[in-house]
């Protein structure tokens, strides 16, 4: 499917962009399959024929007003297509997944096969990218309710809102850290196991006071916080945790 910005002809009034920022720069290779190819596709579980929906951004180019719309589509087989991803030193081929758009009375001048198809690249199961534009978006299955929003709050499932810093540092606990520690704790001295017990312990006192200084300072900072927002919270611990480590080393 082409990209607004490549058809404005065809638009008096609107556009429509996928909302977020590039996150690849895809190279299409017509050629076999070769070994080392990831089919993401499969491995999300997502066939041929299957129906998803791809969140757009309907953006009125007079009013600066923008409308999020989830665009109906159907899988199509793959071609035997590769994809290059590439992301800063990174890079990886996937296989292309073709991509049929239906048919949307707010685009009538998009209705031939050609304007509705599509090449994208499923890499998250919320995730795509769109090979034509490199521009990465959120898919869902067709029916589901699943939104954006839904899925950027953590705080999900916390009984008691006032008690969330600590909940979700339990959470963070027993999720990541315990398994880890399950796994690693033959390969410790007992003089290791009471070190990373004790750092564990700081790591969860100061978890919760950056949290409890955000709640204060910043409004639905909990009903907004993101895997992006934690991942920044637990860099900034993991530094004061190494360096009061340090100091009494």
């Amino acid at each position: 499917m082409a990209s607004a910005q490549q058809r404005p002809a065809k638009r008096a009034r609107g556009e429509a962009t996928t909302p977020t920022a590039a996150t690849a720069s895809p190279q299409m290779q017509e050629t076999a399959l070769p070994n080392g190819v990831k089919d993401l596709t499969t491995e999300l579980g997502v066939e041929a024929g299957a129906r998803v929906d791809v969140l757009w951004v309907l953006e009125d180019v007079d009013t600066l007003e923008s409308t999020e719309i989830w665009w109906p589509a159907t899988v199509l087989p793959p071609t035997g297509a590769v994809v290059v991803l590439e992301g800063g030193s990174a890079a990886v081929s996937v296989v292309d997944t073709p991509l049929q758009y239906d048919f949307n009375e707010r685009f009538p001048d998009w209705s031939t096969e050609e304007d509705l198809a599509a090449s994208v690249s499923f890499i998250h199961p919320r995730v795509l990218v769109d090979n034509d534009t490199g521009k990465g978006t959120f898919w869902r299955a067709a029916g589901s309710q699943w939104t954006a929003q839904a899925s950027s709050s953590l705080v999900d499932g916390v009984r008691d809102m006032a008690r969330a810093p600590e909940e979700l540092a339990a959470r963070f606990v027993e999720t990541f850290v315990v398994p880890f520690f399950a796994a690693h704790r033959h390969r410790l001295t007992q003089q290791q196991e009471l070190a990373f017990a004790e750092n564990v312990a700081t790591a969860k006192q100061e978890f919760v006071r950056v949290v409890q200084d955000n709640v204060r300072t910043t409004p639905c900072y909990l009903e907004t916080m993101t895997d992006e927002t934690v991942l920044h919270i637990l860099q900034a611990v993991a530094r004061t945790v190494a360096g009061s480590a340090h100091a009494h080393a």
